[in-house]
C-alpha cells in the first residue's frame, strides 16, 4: 500500500483498504515520499493491532477500527518521508509492530505546530511548538535525524535498468521470512 500523503482522514481510508485486503499474509506500508499532512496517529497504528488487543511498547495503542490488521508488517520510508509521514511510518518502528527499511533515513523534520494570529489579524505564523522527542531515537527525537530503518539498503542498479525496485522486492522478501527477533510484536499470535 502506498501512502503518498497523510489526509486527516487517513485512519478512515485505511478502513476500507484493511476490508478489501482481508485476510492477507503480509503487508508493505510504503510511505517513500510521503509529503505529511495531519492525522490520529494512534487511529492509524490502532488499524494494524488485532480487536482486543493493545501495544504496549513506547507507548500503549487500542486496537482501532473494524477490521485491523495483525500479520507481518513492513515499511519503507526514504529521505522524502517529511513531517506527518515520518512521524506516522516511524511509530510502527519505535512502536514495536513494523519492521521498517528505506535507503536513508527520514528527512527528520517532523514536529507538533502550532499557528499563531498576528494582532494585525493579516498574517499568521506556523510554527512548530513541540517535538515527538519522547518517542524516537532513544529520546532524541526526529528533528535532524529522522526515523531510521531497522534496514538500510541502496538501489541495484540492475533492479532499477530492469523497472524493478529494490526495496519493494527487499519488503516482498522480508514478508517470506520476517525478521521476528527484531520487532516485539507476536505477529504469530494474532491475525485478525
Amino acid at each position: 500500500m502506498h501512502l503518498r500523503r497523510c489526509p486527516g482522514d487517513l485512519p478512515e481510508r485505511m478502513d476500507g483498504a484493511l476490508a478489501e485486503l482481508a485476510e492477507v499474509e503480509g503487508m508493505i506500508l510504503d510511505f517513500r515520499a510521503n509529503g505529511g499532512g495531519g492525522f490520529d496517529h494512534d487511529g492509524l497504528l490502532g488499524r494494524f493491532v488485532p480487536t482486543g488487543r493493545s501495544l504496549d511498547f513506547a507507548k500503549r495503542i487500542e486496537s482501532a477500527g473494524p477490521r485491523p490488521y495483525g500479520g507481518p508488517l513492513v515499511v519503507i520510508v526514504d529521505a522524502g518521508t517529511r513531517s506527518a509521514g515520518e512521524t506516522g511510518s516511524g511509530m510502527f518502528k519505535e512502536d514495536g509492530r513494523a519492521y521498517m527499511i528505506g535507503e536513508s533515513p527520514t528527512a527528520g523534520m517532523s514536529a507538533s505546530k502550532k499557528t499563531i494570529e498576528l494582532p494585525s489579524k493579516l498574517f499568521a505564523l506556523y510554527v512548530a511548538v513541540r517535538s515527538n522527542k519522547q518517542r524516537f531515537n532513544g529520546g532524541r527525537g526526529l528533528e535532524g535525524i529522522g526515523a531510521v530503518p531497522h534496514e538500510t539498503l541502496a538501489y541495484d542498479p540492475a533492479d532499477l535498468a530492469a523497472g524493478r525496485d529494490t526495496l519493494l522486492l527487499r519488503a516482498e522478501e522480508l514478508l517470506g521470512d520476517f525478521p521476528s527477533r527484531k520487532v516485539p510484536y507476536d505477529h504469530t499470535r494474532d491475525r485478525r
